[in-house]
This record gives C-alpha cells, sequence and structure tokens, in this order.
C-alpha cells in the first residue's frame, strides 16, 4: 500500500484539482476509502489504453490493509457481473491472488476476504494439480535457469515431493540455503556428504542414480505440513494418527471400527480433514477410501505415537480387517501379515505371509512371491527357535522359498533354501521332507553344472526314496541321473 500510495499521490497532482486550504476533515477509514478509490481510478485509467493482468502473490503473508485493498479493487474493477455492488462501468482489469491453503489458520483475514469473493459470479477459485514428471523437471529448469536439470535429480525431487508445487520449490530453495546446491563458475554442482567425505558432483553425465541417493533433503516438506497439523484439534489427530497406523491409504469402515467413533462422528471428522487438505478422497466402487495428502504427514504422525500404543493398534486394526473382510481375505493377505507383524504376533503374521506368497504365485508374480516367504521364514525362524512352530512347516516354508528361487535363475538362493530345508528335516527325522530337499539340491547344481555335486544329491535321494517306497521319487531321481551319465558322456 505505501508504494501504491505514492504512486496514486503523483497521479492525483496531475489530473485532480487541489484541495489546499480546504477546511474539510475526514476519519482514517475515509481517508483509507479515497485511497482505494483513487488506485481504482489510476488502474482503471490504464486499463482504457491496454487490459491489465495485476497478480497479488503470497495473499496468506498479506497484512489487512492490503488484502482489504485486493478486496476493494477486485470488487469495484471487475466487470459488472457480480451481484454484490456492480461497479459503474466495465473495465479490462484481471486480477490473480495466489496462496498457500496450508498457511492459513482460522485467524487469517483472507479467509473473510476469500468468502467474499467466491460469492461473485465472475471471480473463480482455482486449485493447482499436482505436477507429473516433466512438469517438476520445467519448473527446477526455471529455478537454476539452466537448459536441463540433470534427469536422476528431477527424479529424486519428484520422489520426495509427490509432484506438489509448493514442496518443489522448497526443496530446490532448501538445496541451495544448505549449500547443497551450488553454483561455481556459472555452473550448478551438487556437494554430497557421506560421513566425513564431501563429493562435489558436476551437473551432467555424473549425477547417478548412487549419486542421488546420498541426497540430503533438507527438512523443509515437514516444516510445512506440520504446520498443516496444527490446525487440527485432538479429536482429528487421533482420527488421523489411527489412519497413518493403517497406511497411506484407508477405508472408512476399518477406520470406524478402530476408532469407534459413530458414523455421524467420524464423517464429521473425515470432513474436517478433508477440508485442511491432509487427506484426499480416492475413487472406489466398493467402499469410501482416503488416501494421505503426502507420504511424510503418515511418517510425521506416527512418530508422535507411544510404542505400545502402534503395538496395539495394528493389533486392533488387523482384527478389524478379519472381521469387516472375512468373505474376500485374499484380497489383503498382505496387509494384515503386515498389521500381525507390527502387532508382534507372528503366529498369525507367517500364515498370511504364506499365503500373500502362494497368492503371487499363481498371479506368476515370483519376486513378490520369493519376498513373501522369505519373510514368512524370518517370522517362523524365531518360533523355531523357541520351539513355538512344527518343524513341518518351517521345511515347507524353506522348499516353496528354493522352489520360486530355482525357477528365477537364483540358484544360489535355491541351494541355500534346500540346504536349510535339509538340516531341518534331518534334525527332526522327517524322511519324505529330507528327500525333497536332496533331489532338489540335485536340480539345482545341475541347473548350474556342478554335475559331481548333482550327482552326489541324486544319490542320496535315490536311496532315501527307495529307503520310503516312494517310486515316484525314486523314478525320478533315476531320471536325473540318466540325463547326467549323457551330458558327461
Amino acid at each position: 500500500i505505501p508504494i501504491l500510495g505514492r504512486l496514486v499521490n503523483e497521479y492525483q497532482e496531475l489530473s485532480l484539482p487541489s484541495t489546499q486550504g480546504s477546511m474539510v476533515t475526514i476519519t482514517p477509514e475515509q481517508e483509507k476509502l479515497s485511497l482505494f478509490n483513487s488506485i481504482a481510478s489510476l488502474l482503471r485509467v490504464l486499463s482504457e489504453e491496454n487490459p491489465l493482468f495485476l497478480v497479488f502473490e503470497d495473499l496468506q503473508w498479506a497484512d489487512t490493509p492490503s488484502l482489504e485493498l485486493f478486496h476493494y479493487l477486485t470488487r469495484n474493477l471487475v466487470h459488472p457481473s457480480g451481484h454484490l455492488s456492480e461497479p459503474q462501468q466495465s473495465t479490462k482489469v484481471f486480477f490473480a491472488g495466489t496462496y498457500h491453503d496450508e498457511e492459513i489458520n482460522e485467524s487469517n483475514p483472507l479467509r473473510q476476504v476469500r468468502q467474499s469473493l467466491l460469492q461473485l459470479r465472475n471471480s473463480q477459485f482455482l486449485q493447482l494439480g499436482r505436477l507429473n514428471l516433466e512438469d517438476v523437471e520445467g519448473m527446477i529448469r526455471s529455478m537454476l535457469g539452466i537448459p536441463e536439470p540433470p534427469k536422476r535429480l528431477v527424479e529424486r525431487i519428484f520422489l520426495e515431493t509427490e509432484g506438489i508445487p509448493l514442496f518443489v520449490r522448497e526443496i530446490v530453495k532448501g538445496l541451495a540455503e544448505e549449500e547443497i546446491l551450488i553454483r561455481k563458475s556459472g555452473d550448478w554442482h551438487l556437494e554430497l556428504k557421506d560421513q566425513s567425505v564431501t563429493t562435489v558432483v558436476r551437473f551432467g553425465e555424473d549425477v547417478t542414480y548412487e549419486s542421488t541417493q546420498l541426497l540430503h533433503i533438507p527438512g523443509n516438506i515437514k516444516t510445512i505440513l506440520e504446520k498443516r497439523l496444527l490446525r487440527l484439534d485432538e479429536e482429528d489427530l487421533r482420527v488421523l494418527r489411527t489412519a497413518a497406523v493403517i497406511g497411506k491409504v484407508f477405508s472408512f469402515d476399518i477406520l470406524q471400527r478402530v476408532t469407534e467413533l459413530t458414523e455421524d462422528q467420524l464423517l464429521d471428522s473425515i470432513d474436517r480433514l478433508l477440508k485442511v487438505q491432509v487427506i484426499l478422497e480416492k475413487p472406489s466402487l466398493q467402499e469410501d477410501i482416503y488416501e494421505f495428502y503426502h507420504l511424510k504427514l503418515k511418517d510425521i504422525l506416527l512418530e508422535t505415537l507411544h510404542k505400545r500404543r502402534l503395538l496395539r493398534l495394528h493389533l486392533k486394526i488387523a482384527e478389524a480387517m478379519e472381521s469387516y473382510y472375512h468373505q474376500r481375505l485374499s484380497d489383503h493377505y498382505t496387509a494384515l501379515a503386515y498389521h500381525y507383524s507390527q502387532a508382534k504376533v507372528p503366529e498369525k503374521a507367517w500364515e498370511y505371509l504364506e499365503k500373500a506368497g502362494d497368492q503371487a504365485l499363481s498371479a506368476y508374480d515370483n519376486e513378490a512371491s520369493l519376498g513373501a516367504y522369505h519373510e514368512a521364514i524370518d517370522l517362523c525362524q524365531v518360533l523355531y527357535d523357541a520351539q513355538k512352530l512344527e518343524p513341518q512347516i518351517m521345511a515347507r516354508l524353506q522348499g516353496k522359498a528354493g522352489r520360486i528361487a530355482f525357477r528365477m535363475g537364483k540358484f544360489s538362493q535355491a541351494e541355500e533354501a534346500f540346504i536349510l530345508m535339509m538340516e531341518v528335516a534331518q534334525d527332526q527325522d522327517m524322511l519324505v521332507e529330507n528327500a525333497e530337499a536332496l533331489f532338489r539340491l540335485g536340480e539345482v547344481n545341475l541347473a548350474g553344472n556342478n554335475f559331481q555335486r548333482a550327482e552326489a544329491w541324486f544319490l542320496k535321494a535315490l536311496d532315501l526314496y527307495e529307503s520310503l517306497g516312494d517310486r515316484k521319487g525314486y523314478a525320478s531321481s533315476l531320471q536325473k541321473l540318466g540325463e547326467l551319465s549323457r551330458i558327461q558322456s
């Protein structure tokens, strides 16, 4: 306003008759309105020559007088289609105001101004969407003034920000402020620190995936998100913390069962959380699904939970999922395994992990299947060592992991799994499982061209299958030995 005031004074001196010597006194409010009207008159005159496009940035930080001016001008210089106090004549003035919603608390005067302007038919509220990878690259290019920022750097920033423009800006600014992103002799460099070692990486081919993993992302995003959470009351925070334990994506029905709120209570809370943009609604045909605005919101909330409360919430979530999804549990094996594992209930977690592995295998997702089996084995190992797990289960899981690894060509992993299967079987005198492990070890070494070791394993399997009276196993072992003989001859 002070700058505009000086411009208006100059305009008034050139175009208005002097009032010097007048005895008329005006109040401060009248003086302010006179100033606003003079600014509007000046802009109206300027717009007669050329259309004006006026941008007011960061309105969330504007003081009350500046917001009042913005409000006055937009209502008195717009095309006369608003239904409140229409201006006397049309003008060629377009106003755009930008602000960060997360910076507006209940007492911010911009709230009232925004509400008033939205009542005008010729005003429009636009919420910026998230940027894609190419848009993030363009934003970084513009901020740094370079033709082509390193692809790996763009990908890392896109991953951290999830395409939110404000966060992209804050990360790039933060990297510069912390002298991680520096300019030397007109060129941009990254100074990457790994413990006590500092590596200077020039923009270009030197920026690799490995180098960007050393990149320390400043905490600006976390600060912004924490401010957004400060606007919530304790009840909404409790709901949000529970949702964070469920995951980045959560359903209304599971959340209601765990929070034990009535449907109306939870709906009111969800409406408030949607309004302040800490969660978003996801399209779904089966149930009401929501997700966190940014993954770091979930992480911030989890940091505030005591370990014991976290365990209890994971258990309640797992039990709620079993109850609610009892007719379609297969859609949630992985989530159930995760929550029971986090709740320190390995007896239930490994069962769901095995089912998740079987399910992934039937969908030909070998990588996911092997991962699930390995997680199940890790949980079962603790139970097995404490003699709280039947050895047949341990051998079965090792066998499944070994067969998948063998199918994927990961022979060393397969051999390790079958050796562990054999050791469990021999320790517990489980002859059938032992015979299978011996045969599988022969297959792995045959595929890896370790013919002598393969022959030794097949011979052991042959003897054991013969003692068991297993004709099929005996015949398979003979067939493999014959195959070995042909290869070696």
